[in-house]
């Protein structure tokens, strides 16, 4: 609730009075510990649409010059969600009749998501998402208190169901900045006030969400080369 579009738009214009910043990335929220009921994560949801929204109609005919010019979207949460599912189905957390999802449609992420509301007990801070920390199917143990609790060996995907592990998740996340803003920077640069620049800079946005903010592998010659997973034009 006090997450507003009024309060988004807020943020990216003090951003640019303050320092001066024309192309802004807003990153769509992933699943966290605050998320605990089904409701919950239906916000989360409406957040994300909001943020493409707010891009989608960014400065149509309010821009006057020095404003902020391009919004663009980065998809870590549907990277993330894509992330946490793939290990679910791998840790039997979820059906093995579970079909794969279709990652492009949106709302996906929200049928049959019960299994990231389970929690792991064994945590006596927080309790994360079993989906976020386990690599495989939870068993029971006692704690230091006698209790009987529920515990997994964890993934290197998030420790605690708050954090993200960099060390597997950051180079997707860089090389998709990366992308983003060379999309708008690389070569001459777009004009916002042309739709036909327009158009090409939300399909070269596109493009970097589905090479680097999804599950999809990243083809082997991108891996050693600057000149693909660190350039972008649009196409």
């Amino acid at each position: 609730e006090e997450i507003t579009e009024e309060r988004i738009e807020e943020a990216i214009n003090l951003s640019n009075k303050f320092l001066g910043a024309q192309t802004i990335i807003i990153s769509t929220l992933p699943l966290n510990n605050n998320v605990l009921t089904p409701s919950e994560w239906e916000g989360v949801a409406k957040i994300n649409q909001m943020v493409r929204d707010i891009a989608r109609s960014w400065g149509k005919s309010t821009r006057q010059p020095g404003d902020v010019k391009w919004i663009l979207v980065q998809e870590f949460g549907n990277f993330t969600n894509q992330v946490v599912w793939t290990n679910a189905k791998h840790a039997k957390l979820i059906n093995d009749s579970a079909t794969l999802p279709d990652f492009s449609q949106q709302g996906w992420e929200l049928a049959g998501a019960n299994y990231l509301l389970k929690r792991l007990s064994a945590e006596t801070f927080w309790n994360p998402s079993t989906a976020m920390v386990c690599a495989e199917q939870t068993f029971e143990r006692l704690n230091e208190k006698n209790e009987t609790v529920e515990d997994c060996v964890r993934n290197k995907i998030s420790r605690d169901g708050a954090h993200w592990c960099v060390e597997n998740m950051g180079a997707r996340y860089s090389a998709s900045v990366a992308c983003l803003l060379g999309c708008v920077h690389n070569g001459e640069g777009p004009s916002a006030d042309d739709m036909h620049d327009v158009e090409m800079v939300r399909r070269c946005a596109q493009s970097c969400n589905e090479r680097f903010m999804s599950v999809l592998p990243v083809e082997e010659d991108w891996i050693n080369s600057q000149k693909i997973a660190l350039f972008s034009k649009p196409v």
